[in-house]
């Protein structure tokens, strides 16, 4: 059992704490993150999938791809559960020596975490299916769970980006990447953040992260409506709609 640390071992671990939080590049996560998107990038790389072929020249669907897929998946929860474990005991190791938490900082329990990993889950399988980023699953569940609007919008951020980035890599090894599009959106993104970000510091309320978050929500889901209405249309029209699944393969 451990003993309750000496105030001077405790004030000097707990301002080592806060020197640590006070680094923008920590390299500790880093690594973990620079390591995690290297392994997902191999994984799509080395998989591939419709239309995308293979590095290595697996064959959709067959036993070797599956396999493949199957042991990146268990590499997966193996991992989830390690950043989880690290992260309940960071937690408790923060409270022994009085760290100051903010009312809305993530209390790290087993439970909250299997909430916050199945959560991710269901977020990447909608994701997946409607083919949109995950921000406009993510998002709403964070602030949900009571994050500031700051770390959420933040914390999305960089998930589009660590998706998107491995996305794109692999439809450019592919050449399926229309470059000219790409530029044009890239740049209409940066102009969008930059004026977003001097508006908060302009007017210093975080609220109006939540309306244009609530703003772009809606205004996508009524564009997917629209659109799913008309191609459905469409289909009905020439007669293309068919009443059964396509063939995953």
């Amino acid at each position: 059992m451990s003993q309750k640390l000496l105030p001077e071992a405790e004030s000097g671990k707990l301002h080592a704490v806060y020197a640590q939080e006070r680094d923008i590049a920590p390299m500790p996560e880093l690594s973990y993150t620079l390591g995690l998107y290297l392994i997902l990038l191999l994984f799509v790389l080395i998989r591939g999938g419709k239309g995308i072929p293979s590095v290595l020249g697996l064959t959709l669907c067959s036993g070797q791809y599956w396999a493949f897929t199957l042991g990146f998946t268990v590499l997966c929860v193996g991992v989830v559960g390690w950043l989880g474990k690290r992260q309940v005991q960071q937690y408790q190791e923060y409270s022994e020596i009085n760290y100051q938490w903010e009312a809305d900082d993530v209390v790290w329990t087993p439970g909250n975490c299997l909430k916050y990993a199945f959560s991710a889950l269901f977020a990447a399988i909608g994701m997946g299916l409607l083919s949109v980023t995950g921000g406009l699953f993510v998002a709403p569940l964070l602030y949900a769970y009571g994050l500031r609007p700051e770390v959420t919008v933040a914390t999305c951020s960089f998930l589009s980006f660590f998706t998107s980035s491995i996305s794109f890599l692999q439809f450019s090894a592919a050449g399926m990447v229309n470059y000219e599009y790409g530029v044009f959106l890239a740049t209409a993104s940066v102009l969008g953040s930059l004026l977003g970000v001097t508006q908060i510091e302009h007017f210093q309320r975080s609220s109006l992260l939540v309306h244009l978050l609530g703003l772009v929500f809606a205004l996508a889901t009524c564009l997917m409506a629209t659109f799913g209405t008309i191609k459905v249309a469409d289909q009905w029209t020439h007669q293309l709609i068919h009443s059964h699944f396509n063939s995953f393969c």
